[in-house]
């Protein structure tokens, strides 16, 4: 007879997610256990494995989902403290930490994760004093990586479909860095370094385009990865080549069956990207795909947490290398972040930590594969809640916002649906019904909810603390 325990650090659940797909579902599951296996004391990349290790790579691009998912502020403080105690003398954080002689320091993406992850807890938690206590650690290693033009060339976009220039990896963390702490030093009031950071980025911008980047074209190197990095950072001389870059990015995707290429660096962002730039059709189309390499493989293969690799088993060949083949690595459950924040929609500002003010802006699937989700996020203030269902007739929305915040609420008014309708405690019962197209600038809605404005296809809204539901008809 045995008993089995789950072992992790006492980090409280803070989210919850929950749509009309069911392999959807079990995705979500999954990336819930590798983060609960893996947060254990340090953030490590496999709890089963004669490994066992702090990568910083795997941290920084799961950190967004990881700290909607739990209460993460003081187990990254204390890893904050291993990043400095770790730094080395020249100021490149390692590989990983807490250190390890088995690997080096300062790789692009692997190192940058001692300025990405203190900026996402300072938005999750707004915890200033985290980020005076990190920013002289931080500074040493922008001074790092501003010697070497950027952090170090080592591990590329990790286990991807295709290549992507390392170089063009390394000058967009080197970009990335710099807006980072730009944001960083107005937060802490260094006003003049806050200058200096601005400026790095054009700096690396022009190098970036000058390498990369054809004026009226778009990327030279058109990997999907580089497509994104591109198209995150505003790395395009104009508004005309970053639509072309676009046109790469989903070109590709639609080539390869309706499939990402992607690795550690690219997945982390290619979603969000997507829906950032108004492909919310093909973001969908990412999640739910079930062919290899996908989310949902693994699900279909009968995973139970995330593995490292798209393609760790296949029926075609069974497991691969027993040498580096993880069943519990949380780094591609990074699409988390996305669901979080675009699928249900609970979104923060950079200028406004905390969740003192936020986006309520769930995107719809324009195919309607996805028809209902259900989600909330403890913030620091109180619980936000943000659930949707989609009819044939009706889009039905429920949201919550906790006391002493405010949020703006933007959601798609479909073809052909006139009327907003308010409903009571209940969740049932109207108590007032507009057409949209009647509403004006700053009209209430409801107690605690007014109207602003009809653009772009979204009502769009603002409200105060309180409980809504409404429905579009």
């Amino acid at each position: 007879e045995f008993r089995g325990l789950v072992v992790g650090s006492a980090n409280e659940v803070t989210g919850s997610i929950v749509t009309s797909d069911a392999s959807v579902n079990q995705l979500i599951s999954n990336i819930t256990w590798s983060m609960m296996g893996n947060y254990l004391s340090v953030p490590t990349d496999c709890p089963q494995r004669n490994e066992r290790l702090g990568w910083t790579g795997d941290t920084q691009v799961f950190i967004g989902t990881g700290s909607y998912n739990a209460d993460v502020a003081s187990f990254f403080r204390k890893w904050l403290q291993d990043c400095i105690d770790s730094q080395t003398s020249d100021g490149a954080y390692p590989d990983v930490i807490p250190i390890s002689n088995a690997t080096g320091a300062g790789a692009a993406a692997w190192g940058d994760a001692g300025i990405i992850v203190p900026y996402t807890i300072y938005l999750k938690y707004g915890d200033t004093w985290l980020l005076s206590r990190n920013y002289a650690s931080m500074e040493k290693y922008m001074s790092f990586i501003e010697a070497h033009n950027g952090p170090l060339e080592r591990y590329g976009d990790w286990l991807a479909y295709e290549n992507t220039d390392q170089s063009l990896i390394r000058l967009a963390y080197y970009a990335y860095d710099a807006l980072l702490m730009r944001d960083v030093s107005e937060v802490l009031g260094k006003l003049d370094r806050a200058q200096y950071y601005a400026d790095m980025y054009e700096r690396v911008k022009a190098q970036y385009i000058d390498a990369f980047v054809s004026k009226g074209y778009g990327l030279r190197n058109d990997s999907q990865t580089g497509a994104i990095l591109t198209l995150m950072l505003d790395l395009t001389p104009d508004e005309e080549t970053r639509k072309y870059v676009l046109e790469q990015l989903t070109f590709s995707i639609k080539a390869a069956g309706g499939r990402l290429q992607t690795g550690f660096v690219g997945t982390a962002y290619i979603v969000r990207v997507l829906s950032e730039m108004g492909e919310d059709e093909l973001a969908y189309t990412l999640l739910l795909q079930r062919d290899n390499p996908s989310w949902l493989y693994s699900v279909d293969n009968g995973a139970t947490t995330t593995w490292e690799r798209w393609d760790s088993y296949t029926l075609a060949r069974g497991f691969g290398d027993v040498s580096m083949n993880s069943f519990n690595h949380y780094a591609y459950g990074c699409v988390g972040e996305w669901m979080y924040a675009y699928m249900a929609g609970i979104n923060g500002y950079d200028g406004d930590a905390g969740f003192k003010s936020f986006r309520l802006e769930p995107r719809l699937d324009p195919q309607s594969r996805i028809t209902y989700v259900d989600a909330h996020y403890d913030s620091v203030y109180g619980r936000i809640e943000s659930s949707w269902e989609l009819t044939e007739t009706e889009f039905r929305y429920h949201f919550r916002v906790p006391a002493n915040t405010s949020a703006d609420v933007s959601l798609e008014v479909i073809d052909g649906r006139e009327t907003l309708t308010v409903l009571g405690r209940d969740g049932k019962t109207a108590l007032a019904s507009y057409r949209i197209t009647d509403l004006k600038n700053g009209d209430s809605v409801t107690d605690g909810l007014t109207f602003n404005e009809l653009r772009d296809g979204r009502i769009l809204l603002y409200a105060v603390s309180g409980n809504y539901d409404i429905i579009l008809s």
